[in-house]
């Protein structure tokens, strides 16, 4: 066969088979890849912090590709939010990334303000006769910053532990008005709740004060205190009234509070009225500004009434409170007497407390060892026929307060001689 030949039939068979058989091309299948067809790919975010904070997300993950989340920073306490870096670089708050790779994202807190309050007292040592002086100060640290708009509850509480006086003060003269908890009334009245201001020596005084929680979804722990002070400053006597008080609610006390004239002294009288979460010594804070109310122990009848009110604020733009007392010329416990201040920071919802003591020792009580023995009469003898200035002063020895050390001191040693406390 020759050539010629041999290509022609294997041409011939070519085409038969094709004849026999559809094309190949014509039976084969195409495959679409769409992302639903896709494997699932799920992406990790890993938040780190530097500082003092915590980060909240819109969402847990793993993420899908293209997710987006959101990130809030919140601040501890005395901590700023200070921005986003890593594979964030941003200071928006909340911050956002989207998610189409692993990410890692650090949030950043730097140190801020917190506030500082202090307490303290003019003396350690008082007498039953010296005026207490207690003052602090509000302030925003780093920076000593006043806070002229501050309240800060002060609570007494004597050797014994018993409540001796508890005050309300502000830091300055721009008090807010817009409390959760406030008074409605504070008023000195009769036994029928009739408001009344003037009053005879040894005439019953009745005192009505209503407070309301004008928190319209939150109940309310609420400890309401009252004063009273005396003509000459002195804390004579308190009620207390402790409840929790539902949302829009509100809760009175009307009592007999006959010892502001029992002693029969003569003068203007003053009733402060205090709301608190609890007593500062217990964790509590204020909840508003001071109230008062003031009344006159007369022999007569026809002074002209005096209205009720918060109590006087006096302007003080460095963020200082002060409170002045004095003791009652009846026995007092002697010993040492703890002071308690506290205030609230709303904003970050922090308690910030403070705290100090003084000492009152017995009469007589020389050397402040907590007894009257032949050491104190040493001491008086020692010191006897002096007066402010001479090199054998001391003035622990003037039980009296007069300036002097002679006869009526040691009158008053001896009177008291083994007593201790």
């Amino acid at each position: 066969m020759t050539r010629k030949t041999l290509l022609s039939v294997i041409f011939l068979v070519a085409i038969s088979i094709l004849l026999a058989k559809p094309l190949l091309a014509s039976t084969s299948t195409y495959y679409a890849f769409g992302s639903e067809n896709l494997p699932q790919v799920t992406y990790t975010l890993t938040i780190t912090i530097v500082g003092n904070g915590s980060v909240s997300l819109n969402g847990t993950g793993p993420y899908n590709y293209n997710d987006v989340v959101f990130m809030t920073a919140f601040a501890d306490y005395g901590w700023l939010f200070h921005g986003w870096t890593g594979d964030l670089n941003s200071s928006a708050n909340p911050g956002m990334i989207v998610m189409n790779s692993n990410k890692v994202v650090t949030a950043n807190f730097i140190p801020g303000n917190t506030l500082s309050l202090t307490v303290m007292t003019d003396k350690s040592i008082y007498g039953v006769s010296d005026t207490v002086n207690i003052n602090g100060s509000l302030k925003w640290v780093p920076g000593n910053i006043p806070v002229t708009n501050g309240i800060v509850a002060i609570e007494v509480r004597d050797p014994h532990g018993s409540l001796f006086t508890i005050r309300t003060r502000p830091t300055g003269s721009a008090v807010g008005t817009n409390w959760l908890v406030n008074f409605t009334a504070l008023y000195p009245c009769d036994q029928n709740g009739v408001p009344k201001y003037s009053f005879k020596p040894r005439e019953d005084v009745w005192i009505y004060a209503q407070w309301k929680n004008f928190d319209q979804i939150n109940a309310h722990n609420v400890t309401e205190t009252i004063v009273f002070y005396d003509p000459t400053s002195a804390a004579i006597g308190f009620n207390v009234a402790s409840g929790t008080l539902s949302p829009n609610s509100v809760s009175t006390v009307h009592f007999r509070a006959v010892q502001i004239v029992d002693r029969g002294v003569i003068g203007n009288f003053v009733v402060y009225g205090s709301l608190l979460s609890a007593f500062p010594k217990d964790g509590g804070y204020p909840y508003c500004q001071e109230w008062s109310a003031s009344l006159s122990v007369t022999s007569s009848l026809g002074l002209s009434p005096i209205s009720t009110s918060r109590s006087a604020l006096l302007s003080d733009p460095n963020g200082t409170y002060s409170l002045i007392f004095r003791f009652p010329s009846a026995s007092v416990p002697h010993g040492h007497y703890n002071i308690y201040a506290s205030t609230y920071d709303f904003y970050y919802q922090v308690l910030i407390t403070s705290h100090t003591s003084f000492y009152l020792p017995l009469i007589g009580d020389i050397n402040h060892d907590g007894s009257v023995d032949i050491f104190d009469a040493i001491l008086l003898s020692n010191a006897f026929n002096t007066t402010p200035g001479n090199a054998k002063w001391n003035p622990n020895a003037d039980l009296n307060g007069d300036s002097s050390i002679d006869i009526y001191d040691a009158i008053l040693l001896a009177a008291h001689f083994n007593e201790s406390g």
